[in-house]
């Protein structure tokens, strides 16, 4: 099986990047499937995938109309496109799925932009439908799955949580625990990772950890 990952990039210093690697680093376990990735920027890991093919960065009618072009020459290379985000990554895989009659495509509920293009007034219906005939759709949380449930009957969603490691082995992450200094005292542990900004929630952790302590 053959799948185009269709994403931003695979730059490791942020999430969109870390977690679109780690998506590709996984599947391609699977020694059934090839991974291929078209991304915006270069200057990742693009170099451990077979085949990477260089999209413009999303930010106009005309780069848009080109990367449609840039997946559409390729659609039938593959048996499964796979959009790391709604917009614009899923309506790219949408569309690359048109002319290749037994190809799916997978959209992943990342987050703020798998969301919000459904409720704009132009978009939200285009959204609505290409959600609707998805043939996945794995969501970081159970709060992604919720609001996109909320707005669309039917869509195949599922929660997928994006928590990856390398530790393969009891052995493997009883090391880590001993590098770091962690014993059986320290539990419960909890740390939360992202932004420092209002809608990625850290006050809603630190709340509950007070709650919790209490």
């Amino acid at each position: 099986m053959k799948v185009l990952f269709i994403t931003r990039d695979l730059i490791q210093n942020a999430g969109w990047g870390r977690t679109s690697y780690e998506t590709i680093r996984s599947i391609e376990m699977d020694k059934t499937i090839t991974a291929a990735v078209a991304v915006e920027k270069i200057g990742g890991k693009e170099g451990e995938v077979e085949k990477v093919i260089q999209i413009l960065p999303s930010k106009s009618i005309w780069n848009i109309f080109k990367n449609i072009a840039t997946v559409w020459k390729v659609r039938k290379q593959y048996d499964v496109f796979h959009a790391m985000d709604l917009w614009p990554y899923g309506f790219y895989a949408w569309i690359a799925s048109w002319g290749n009659g037994k190809s799916k495509y997978i959209i992943n509920g990342i987050g703020t932009y798998s969301v919000a293009p459904l409720d704009k007034k132009f978009f939200g219906p285009i959204a609505k439908y290409i959600y609707q005939n998805a043939h996945a759709i794995p969501c970081i949380s159970e709060f992604t799955k919720q609001e996109i449930d909320k707005r669309i009957q039917g869509a195949r969603t599922s929660v997928v949580l994006q928590g990856f490691t390398s530790m393969h082995s009891d052995e493997q992450y009883q090391s880590f625990l001993a590098e770091k200094g962690i014993t059986d005292t320290d539990y419960p542990v909890i740390i939360t990772v992202g932004e420092a900004k209002p809608r990625k929630g850290h006050i809603y952790t630190a709340q509950a950890v007070s709650m919790l302590k209490e």
